[in-house]
């Protein structure tokens, strides 16, 4: 119990420390911090705290969920990075809560910890929740509407209460950034329970109704006044050009490749990236093959809609033109959450089952493995980036001693009964990198 206490200690001290070390030390590097900020200060002066303004004109580009936040910031603690930062890092913060709650209930203390220290050290979740835009607050609505109906949909809390509190995340999240709020854990649902081949989500339409009743009570009066205040035609235009044309059109921003973000996964949460691909490659057999569930005890459940989660996240924003690294970051904790699991597993006394110990063999032979050519490719693609080559060698050396730490402690820790530790050594060797940036 001690033991289990001090864990949860030491989880919430780093989680503290990773999110508010330093966070306005930096200026606003990326240019949406920028615009994010510079727009709800513009808010402020012209006391309009509904249409977001940004040099002087509309900008309705993004819902107004973060200005709000932003000027509760600025007004407590004036206009500065660290109080336009603050939102995302009290984002961060819940999110850690959320997975670790959920994880606690679905598979004990043990691997809710893990978990929560591999989405700290992911670095999109780490990186994410110190920039000043909307996309870590998305992930907090998004990812507590899921937790939200998984323990629905498993019976640990009623349906009733379950569907309200869905509601209102999902109606924050329409708030935050708009339909994606919502259609991306529409999408994960729906693919969950057709690879389980049920019509569970189809058949209960009045839970459904409330649930999308809940969500436009809150939302929909912004935008109801936002049409009055513009016209309808320019709202029309600008939320017409957000989202289909900005998912369909090649002519806007950040047009990419259908492939970018199986790329951009494996730095995305390196270390841990390194293990999660060969388990997941098998999640397919034990999780969606049919023969495959029906040799075990029963199907499960939380391992099929992790393996959905994922895959349906990365799929639906793949086949968009327009790619952001920060649009797969609802895909983190639910990556997190898979690969405690299975280390879990990993940690255990050998099974039995000669096939299933071989196959734990070969996934954890394979993470290792991968370990090395992903920071060999994080090395040479950042060395000859045009535009971050410079900035990246002056830290060339620590990534190195991170990389290398976590290399060794993985490898000097591979036999079954002491993989358990890797995972407090791998997020040591991060935050160590992560408090020297």
């Amino acid at each position: 119990m001690l033991t289990r206490w001090l864990s949860i200690l030491a989880l919430g001290t780093l989680g503290v420390t990773l999110a508010f070390f330093q966070l306005g030390r930096m200026a606003l590097l990326d240019p949406d911090e920028a615009r994010f900020a510079e727009t709800s200060r513009e808010m402020i002066e012209r006391a309009d705290y509904a249409v977001p303004y940004f040099n002087g004109e509309p900008r309705l580009k993004k819902p107004p969920l973060l200005h709000w936040e932003h000027i509760a910031a600025f007004k407590l603690l004036g206009v500065s990075e660290y109080a336009a930062r603050l939102p995302s890092a009290f984002a961060s913060l819940a999110l850690l809560a959320a997975l670790v709650a959920f994880a606690r209930l679905e598979c004990g203390w043990s691997v809710a910890l893990r978990a929560g220290a591999i989405l700290l050290t992911c670095p999109l979740a780490f990186v994410t929740g110190r920039m000043a835009i909307i996309d870590m607050t998305l992930a907090l609505f998004v990812c507590g509407s899921l937790f939200l109906y998984y323990l629905v949909d498993s019976g640990r809390i009623g349906a009733r209460a379950g569907s309200a509190a869905m509601g209102l995340l999902l109606g924050a999240a329409l708030l935050a950034k708009g339909p994606v709020g919502v259609l991306v854990p529409a999408i994960v649902i729906a693919a969950y329970h057709l690879a389980l081949r049920e019509g569970k989500p189809f058949t209960r339409w009045r839970r459904i109704l409330a649930v999308g009743a809940i969500a436009a009570a809150m939302a929909a009066p912004w935008f109801v006044l936002v049409v009055h205040r513009v016209g309808y035609g320019t709202f029309a235009k600008v939320a017409f050009r957000e989202t289909v044309e900005r998912y369909v059109s090649t002519g806007l921003e950040h047009p990419q490749g259908a492939w970018y973000y199986f790329v951009i996964i494996g730095f995305a949460a390196f270390p841990w990236s390194a293990f999660l691909l060969p388990v997941y490659l098998t999640g397919i057999k034990r999780y969606l093959l049919p023969g495959w569930r029906r040799r075990g005890s029963g199907t499960d459940r939380l391992g099929v809609f992790l393996w959905m989660w994922i895959a349906g996240v990365i799929i639906f924003f793949s086949l968009g033109k327009g790619k952001l690294a920060t649009y797969i970051l609802p895909v983190m904790p639910a990556a997190a959450l898979y690969l405690a699991r299975e280390w879990q597993r990993w940690s255990e006394p050998g099974a039995e089952d000669p096939p299933a110990e071989r196959l734990t063999r070969l996934e954890w032979g394979a993470g290792l493995a991968l370990l090395v050519p992903i920071v060999i490719v994080a090395f040479v693609a950042m060395r000859w980036d045009p535009v971050h080559a410079s900035s990246f060698l002056g830290y060339a050396a620590p990534f190195g001693l991170m990389s290398g730490g976590s290399i060794g402690a993985a490898l000097l820790l591979s036999r079954r009964t002491r993989r358990w530790v890797v995972v407090p050594a791998l997020t040591a060797c991060v935050s160590a990198f992560y408090l020297f940036l």
